[in-house]
């Protein structure tokens, strides 16, 4: 046996020593398991703020109906930067934008909560929020000089420093009889915190719907583990409507997930080896590419046309997109995927993009097999000088122009996986020559920030794993395949590069999935994307190096094969379960404990990470279930307490579960359990809802 890897790229040995090392973790766990959630749980001080401290608490703090949000010390960030201030500040903006959340602790408390800035009369019932700078002693937290650790019993162990993360989104909170206080440095600051203090809020006791009071007397402070906590969903291979998205956006920020990549382009085949399918999601009114609109968009004279249905978003779907992640203290991530999984682009850019040939056996049996990858090569041959590398860049800086007007944020993902039968070195001079097209940079003001890429450790150079080979060092790394140990070298020799870890065995969703490739099928419960995260990090020890931050993603790959009925309601279905655990783990990180089994020196860890029975995020599902009835609320003018058993008796609550002997590995099914069902809606129960609840209006 080959003991550095297989010919998949595993190491054999790894895989032995992680087994025994995950028997050893799970006897020490068996030893300390708790006998039922709540018993053991831990407090609402620890599941909802990072660290508290012990100092003298005088009582809880309760809400009134005198109660205000009181933002002290509020500025435009983007003016402050140039030194320059208009009296108007942007966390009140956000805070109190429609469906915003101030608008979700109103309808939780019945309060009307007013925004008020400066005011020196606060009362013990108010929120104060208040902005210090970021070198302010009253902004250095206990303990200050945060760290991701890999491993809590090994003193040398791999950490990564992310005293900026806390910087950025940190916050200070004391909430007492005299008050609750937020100290933040920057606008994300204390936004997160008054999110924290109407999650509390929500969950303080057993009071009815919409009449929440108090929190919890406590000192502590909070803020991210890891920057980037993205959730990714194939939107090219299966439209999702934009009001689905936008519930997303909703639920993602109840915990605290801040980027939603949208996978905009990509190509489905009807069968293995067939046609392929290519789709682009995007559709420009002011400039019109007929050519790009998806065969599964109903057209008429070149024109789409949305009432026999819609499977493209135009500007407005994209500007209510934009509107709905601003007030949820979302990036939107917009992904153009090239120069592989671009059939998309075949008709619009005939004449400039030049496809790579199919091979010969394909072509016999299937004459219409098209690749979908470009190639970027300017090899040529003598008679025909190529300039395929040119003509690709060109075209999709001008698409990306074509739409940047439309994207707020600075970021953007563009591809470079799976671009066979490309050569790597060809792949990345296109991935290099367009971000230095389309980079922010004094001459171009309109460009982006932040460019990432797919990894593909499967291309070898010069007997190496290609990977990030020749790739510019600004580009960030979204990994999501272990083909090699030895392609994270290629990720230890970027330390001035940002990576996030998407590997597909733990991070990957893929509805119906019956590919050798072991991805989920059905989603990833809470505890079990817990424990992914724990295998994770002991990955990160041994190679020695931390993510920037963590991808969920979901895939579509099978959305076009005969039988695999995907649509919005069955994607839905396996993400609901998944968000509470991947936004906990992402913000929240691991917290590790002494280890309480008889300690045996060289075998068992001094210290382990706690498990996830103790932490129990399912306390949270009847504040999920409630911030999903503000939407019916909204429509119904009761209470939300009755808004909410209107959305209840309409919710379906859908759950996959696997099919072991059927034609597919998953499946979908109705259940009456409401118990277990985080989102409480999809794209047919908040019709449902919304048609009951406008019966009941009238």
């Amino acid at each position: 046996m080959n003991l550095e890897n297989d010919s998949m790229g595993n190491n054999p040995f790894r895989f032995l020593s992680r087994t025994c090392l995950s028997l050893c973790l799970a006897m020490a766990m068996l030893g300390v398991a708790p006998a039922t959630p709540f018993a053991a749980a831990i407090s609402d001080g620890e599941f909802f703020l990072k660290s508290t401290w012990p100092s003298s608490i005088t009582g809880d703090f309760m809400l009134t109906s005198a109660s205000r949000i009181i933002v002290v010390g509020d500025v435009d960030e983007k003016l402050e930067e140039n030194g320059k201030t208009d009296g108007k500040g942007d966390l009140a903006a956000l805070l109190d934008e429609p469906r915003g959340w101030a608008q979700k602790l109103r309808y939780a408390t019945g309060f009307e909560l007013e925004i008020v800035s400066n005011v020196s009369d606060g009362k013990a019932s108010d929120i104060v929020l208040r902005r210090v700078p970021v070198d302010s002693v009253d902004f250095i937290a206990p303990g200050y000089g945060m760290f991701v650790v890999a491993n809590p019993s090994d003193p040398n162990s791999t950490k990564k420093k992310i005293t900026k993360n806390y910087k950025q989104e940190g916050y200070l909170f004391s909430a007492n009889a005299t008050g609750l206080t937020i100290t933040y440095a920057k606008t994300l600051g204390g936004f997160r915190g008054f999110q924290t203090a109407t999650l509390m809020v929500m969950n303080d006791d057993d009071k009815a719907v919409g009449t929440h009071r108090t929190i919890q007397g406590i000192n502590g402070f909070d803020y991210p583990q890891y920057e980037n906590r993205r959730i990714m969903l194939d939107v090219a291979r299966q439209f999702v409507p934009v009001d689905q998205l936008i519930g997303y956006m909703d639920k993602m920020s109840m915990h605290k997930l801040n980027e939603l990549h949208l996978h905009l382009n990509d190509s489905t085949a009807p069968e293995l080896g067939g046609a392929k399918n290519g789709y682009f999601r995007l559709y420009n009114e002011s400039k019109p590419r007929e050519l790009l609109i998806p065969a599964d968009q109903p057209i008429k004279d070149g024109k789409p046309v949305f009432a026999a249905g819609k499977t493209v978003y135009d500007s407005k779907d994209w500007a209510n997109l934009e509107k709905a992640a601003y007030r949820y203290g979302i990036k939107l991530v917009p992904e153009f995927d090239a120069p592989g999984h671009a059939s998309a682009f075949k008709d619009d850019g005939a004449g400039s993009l030049q496809y790579a040939p199919v091979d010969r056996l394909t072509l016999l049996s299937k004459p219409w097999a098209i690749s979908d990858s470009i190639l970027t090569n300017d090899v040529g041959d003598r008679w025909t000088p190529s300039k395929n590398l040119e003509n690709t860049v060109t075209y999709f800086e001008s698409l990306i122009r074509d739409f940047r007007p439309w994207f707020k944020s600075d970021t953007i993902h563009i591809g470079g996986d799976e671009a066979d039968p490309n050569k790597y070195p060809d792949t990345i001079k296109y991935i290099n020559t367009l971000y230095d097209r389309i980079k922010k940079t004094p001459q171009n003001k309109d460009g982006f920030t932040h460019v990432w890429m797919w990894d593909d450790g499967i291309h070898m150079v010069n007997g190496m794993p290609g990977l990030y080979q020749g790739a510019n060092s600004e580009i960030g790394i979204v990994r999501w395949q272990d083909w090699f140990d030895k392609s994270f070298l290629q990720i230890k020799n970027r330390p001035e590069s940002k990576w996030i870890d998407a590997e597909g065995t733990e991070f990957y969703y893929t509805p119906r999935n019956f590919l050798p490739n072991n991805y989920t099928s059905i989603g990833k419960t809470s505890p079990e994307i817990y424990n992914s995260y724990l295998r994770r990090l002991a990955l990160y020890s041994s190679i020695g190096t931390i993510p920037n931050g963590i991808q969920y993603t979901q895939w579509s790959h099978l959305a076009g094969f005969p039988g695999n009925q995907i649509n919005p309601d069955y994607i839905n279905a396996g993400l609901s379960k998944t968000f509470p655990g991947i936004g906990y783990f992402t913000w929240h990180g691991a917290d590790d404990i002494p280890n309480p089994v008889v300690q045996i020196v060289g075998l068992t860890p001094s210290r382990i990470f706690r498990p996830y029975d103790y932490i129990y995020i399912e306390r949270l599902i009847n504040v999920s279930q409630e911030m999903s009835a503000f939407w019916v609320h909204e429509r119904l003018k009761k209470s939300v307490a009755e808004a909410k058993d209107v959305l209840m008796k309409a919710s379906k609550h859908r759950e996959l579960y696997r099919e072991f002997f059927g034609p597919v590995p998953g499946d979908i099914r109705e259940t009456t359990n409401a118990d277990t069902d985080w989102m409480g809606w999809d794209v047919s129960d908040m019709a449902l809802a919304f048609t009951a609840a406008d019966a009941e209006a009238k």
